[in-house]
């Protein structure tokens, strides 16, 4: 089994944000996807990683929003291949990195400066002995061709006026440490490569 424990907490200040900035955008609601859940958000990505059968794609509710309206994000992982792929099933969401996978937004101000990001760290300790075969039951999910997942929020914006420029970024943590013979010892294969998304522009006005 898997136990998480968060290393760092900061809820006083993360509890229910989206840190795209500390103290940025709060957010009331995530939830976790799977299989076609945003079809209607589908979008081309142009910048997404065309060598991997996976990609990473990044959508928001609308570019231009005011200062604290309500404000949506969405995040997922689409199958774009012929054959099923494992990805996380773990999504942590708050840009709370994991030891296994995670997905983070990074977000450049209009002076292409990276704005600075609050979050907690999740530690995950597998039972000794745990195979390749056991982690992926406890900790990954199959995608089928054409299938999605990933993560969805919403809350109030609360960063300052301005404009951004929105990025999201998959990492594969446990998995890349597996060895070939592992990974090639799997009913079908792992996404282990880092994956970045399209770019959003989002304006905030008064």
């Amino acid at each position: 089994m898997i136990s998480n424990v968060v290393l760092q907490m900061r809820w006083n200040l993360l509890r229910f944000t989206l840190a795209l900035v500390l103290c940025a955008i709060v957010f009331c609601l995530k939830v976790v996807f799977s299989q076609g859940g945003v079809e209607a958000q589908k979008q081309s990505s142009a910048t997404a990683s065309r060598s991997s059968p996976i990609r990473l794609i990044l959508s928001v509710n609308k570019n231009r929003v005011r200062r604290g309206s309500t404000f949506k994000l969405t995040v997922y992982l689409e199958n774009w291949s012929d054959k099923p792929i494992y990805v996380g099933n773990q999504l942590p969401g708050n840009n709370a990195t994991s030891s296994l996978h995670y997905i983070e937004v990074e977000t450049l101000n209009s002076s292409s400066a990276a704005v600075f990001i609050g979050s907690a760290v999740v530690g995950t300790q597998w039972e000794k002995g745990a195979t390749p075969e056991q982690k992926l039951a406890q900790a990954y999910t199959l995608i089928k061709p054409g299938g999605v997942h990933g993560i969805f929020e919403s809350g109030q914006m609360l960063l300052p006026q301005g404009g951004y420029i929105l990025t999201a970024k998959y990492h594969e943590v446990e998995a890349a440490h597996w060895s070939e013979k592992e990974l090639n010892a799997l009913p079908y294969p792992v996404l282990t490569q880092k994956l970045i998304s399209n770019t959003v522009k989002v304006t905030v006005i008064k």
